[in-house]
């Protein structure tokens, strides 16, 4: 289950790398790829450099004109979508 305000962080079995504007995602244990959007792609730069969901939602709402409780809805839904994948997974902290 996603947390609201946590900091989730890329599985260290995920590669990826960016190919013009997309993001591909390569799940090296499932051998699978995912090509990401430039809103997936930001979401998950994101993720990759620690940034938590309120952080994120900003992001994403400057980069393409939204709200920033729409973005997190947004972007809540797609890390959901990457925790159930087994690519991100929450970071515990302390």
């Amino acid at each position: 289950m996603v947390e609201t305000d946590g900091v989730y962080r890329i599985n260290s079995h995920v590669a990826f790398r960016t190919f013009g504007k997309e993001l591909v995602v390569v799940d090296t244990l499932g051998q699978r790829l995912l090509r990401l959007n430039a809103t997936g792609a930001l979401v998950f730069r994101l993720l990759d450099a620690g940034q938590g969901l309120p952080e994120v939602a900003a992001a994403v709402a400057r980069a393409f004109d939204t709200s920033v409780e729409q973005a997190r809805i947004d972007a809540l839904s797609f890390i959901e979508e990457l925790e159930k994948r087994g690519l991100v997974e929450r970071r515990v902290t302390t």
